[in-house]
């Protein structure tokens, strides 16, 4: 994304007008390889001060007043309930629904179609602080969230982009409680000039993000791309490549393809069959090793890309597919084989682990719930070429070597934890978008 300042001034000029000036006005729009592309929507959240306001279709230009005053507008909301816009909507997957409520008392979520039939319920007494939700859209395309508590109600309208043969649900995820002394009460969108801001752009199937601090009326382009796979990519279902969809996770703020490589369609649960995905050998390319029913040989590479799609198994020590090892294979976008699409990579440690310390729980519960809806696809053994923990197991590369080994995040239904393994193990691939 790129930022066109609508005003050239010297910076002493700049910054006397900035204190006369009580507006600024910044405007979005999106181009995909050269040609305008229609926002579905724009989320600006304040990583200064908190807070967070979405423009939805065409209405694509935010007014942030200073003259207001934050005082005043936290003074406003000091005994009102706030329901801060779904993110991400439209919705692809699922929505996070946050929720302010400024003292204790019963709550009641609903979520209707647009004939105001009820399609699914959350009801219960909830403490003073801020609330998370997941909404699971179903087959419908529009939805109207209807939020009341005690004598306030509000109202909020949400997207599918992808309606699926499932019913809608809505589930708690967490809650944060109102510190001591704090007092009960949020600005939606509190703002002053200079306030570090990040934009999110929604456009389809694709996301960007960009961070800035405005101190004038701004211009900004998001700009996405058509991703593709690398050339040589073998697809394990021809017919079927893994579609390339983004999700993001709002804690970490980072974008994610929604599937796992290989994957026919996003997990339905931690046992969907259909989102398991592929089973790669750390470092290795997409070649057809990584296809469940590759395959196997008990000849090692001597060089990076082996040759053929089989599966390499019966190595000792360090238990490596490549003699010698090579750290090299997987670091970032231009790593000689990665395996992920134009523009994505496998994560470091430390952001597969931030996505773990993201969840609701640190099991594979959690890994579900979270934005990423990571399942237990199990693993490939190097021992012999049999697959393992299917349904009961998580195991995801990362791009960290260790040693001899390599970092990956491991979850079951009581734990999840990142850890070092050997490399000639198959593990999921999860791919990280690079901004």
């Amino acid at each position: 994304m790129k930022k066109h300042l609508l005003f050239v001034c010297l910076f002493a000029t700049a910054v006397s007008y900035v204190t006369a000036q009580t507006t600024i006005q910044l405007t979005f729009t999106g181009e995909v390889n050269g040609s305008h592309q229609s926002l579905d929507s724009v989320l600006i959240q304040n990583l200064t001060q908190g807070g967070d306001t979405t423009l939805y279709g065409t209405d694509t230009v935010l007014v942030l007043d200073h003259g207001i005053g934050i005082e005043d507008r936290v003074s406003d909301h000091a005994n009102r309930m706030i329901l801060h816009p779904p993110f991400p909507n439209p919705v692809t997957h699922t929505s996070t629904i946050r929720l302010w409520l400024p003292q204790d008392g019963p709550v009641t979520l609903r979520v209707l179609d647009l004939p105001g039939r009820e399609l699914a319920t959350y009801s219960r007494s909830l403490g003073a602080g801020e609330h998370s939700f997941t909404f699971t859209p179903g087959r419908e395309n529009f939805y109207m969230l209807v939020v009341e508590a005690a004598d306030q109600r509000q109202v909020q309208k949400l997207i599918s982009l992808q309606p699926g043969n499932r019913n809608s649900q809505i589930s708690y995820t967490g809650h944060q409680p109102a510190p001591s002394g704090m007092r009960k009460g949020k600005s939606a969108f509190p703002w002053v000039p200079g306030d570090d801001l990040r934009f999110v752009g929604f456009a389809t199937t694709r996301i960007e993000i960009e961070v800035d601090n405005p101190m004038l009326s701004s211009s900004y382009t998001f700009y996405f791309s058509h991703a593709s796979y690398p050339p040589g990519t073998v697809h394990c279902d021809p017919s079927n490549p893994t579609a390339i969809v983004d999700v993001i996770n709002p804690i970490t703020g980072k974008i994610w393809m929604d599937r796992n490589l290989g994957a026919a369609q996003v997990a339905t649960s931690s046992t969907d069959s259909l989102a398991y995905g592929d089973l790669y050998q750390w470092g290795r390319f997409a070649d057809g090793h990584q296809c469940r029913t590759s395959g196997t040989t008990t000849s090692l590479s001597s060089s990076d890309q082996p040759g053929h799609g089989s599966f390499i198994i019966g190595m000792g020590s360090p238990w490596d597919w490549r003699s010698p090892q090579n750290i090299n294979l997987w670091q970032g976008v231009n790593g000689v084989n990665n395996p992920c699409p134009t523009g994505y990579r496998l994560p470091t440690e430390v952001e597969l682990n931030a996505e773990r310390l993201s969840w609701s729980s640190s099991n594979g519960a959690g890994a579900f719930t979270s934005p990423l809806k990571f399942p237990m696809a199990g693993y490939h053994n190097y021992s012999d070429g049999s697959l393992g923990g299917v349904g009961s197991y998580g195991r995801y590369w990362s791009s960290t070597v260790s040693g001899t080994s390599s970092m990956a995040l491991l979850f079951r239904s009581t734990i999840a934890f990142v850890f070092f393994l050997d490399r000639a193990v198959g593990f999921s691939v999860r791919c990280l978008k690079d901004i």
